[in-house]
């Protein structure tokens, strides 16, 4: 093969690269990555229990936050954008006919400021909060999505979903917030549903991924 046809596929080859990462530049990802940094890690692997891996979460989290040039610091199950992803099956206030793959929903078990940090905005309804804890009413926030995919109206605060098929709607919507991308950058945004970070212990989850925000 002449060489310069080799240059010629290979400038081609590059002007493609190019090409895909301008377009994924462009991709609206529903929240603010630019600033923020990420760290994995799984201490239930390493042996701890699920009492002694929260203890080291919440002491993780208020080390880095005192960091200078750290505005915030947020933990999360799933780590965003890097082709991991958890569902479940669910059930949802008035939508008892629906078939059982249409109720399969993307979900992350997510820690205080969790929002705030990724700048995903609350659009009606409450965060989370220290008080939602097990032993507590079990509560979950949605994004736009998720209402919009489900009907649940102009004011989906207060409706209430549950795991699977289960007969009791046992989790209630206390929070509505804005639409973003979940494990890749392509294809359309999923609903999504998110439980605060304690209710791993009654999931079985192991958290892994820790974002901040840098100032």
């Amino acid at each position: 093969i002449p060489q310069y046809l080799l240059l010629v596929g290979v400038m081609v080859l590059a002007g493609l690269f190019l090409r895909s990462l301008i377009n994924l530049q462009r991709v609206e990802l529903g929240m603010a990555m630019d600033q923020v940094l990420t760290l994995s890690i799984s201490p239930e692997r390493n042996g701890y229990t699920h009492e002694r891996a929260t203890r080291l979460y919440d002491t993780l989290e208020e080390d880095l936050a005192a960091i200078p040039g750290v505005t915030s610091v947020a933990s999360s199950q799933v780590l965003l954008l890097a082709h991991d992803e958890w569902s479940s099956t669910v059930s949802i206030e008035g939508q008892a006919e629906l078939p059982a793959e249409d109720r399969g929903v993307p979900y992350n078990m997510v820690g205080l400021d969790y929002f705030r940090t990724l700048g995903i905005p609350l659009l009606n309804g409450r965060d989370f909060q220290r008080s939602d804890a097990p032993g507590t009413p079990k509560v979950a926030i949605v994004n736009r999505r998720f209402v919009e995919r489900y009907g649940l109206g102009a004011n989906p605060v207060g409706k209430r979903i549950a795991f699977g098929d289960q007969a009791e709607l046992d989790i209630e919507i206390v929070g509505i917030v804005g639409d973003s991308k979940y494990s890749d950058l392509r294809g359309d945004t999923p609903p999504q549903f998110f439980l605060p970070r304690e209710a791993a212990a009654q999931a079985g989850a192991t958290l892994t991924y820790v974002p901040m925000a840098l100032g």
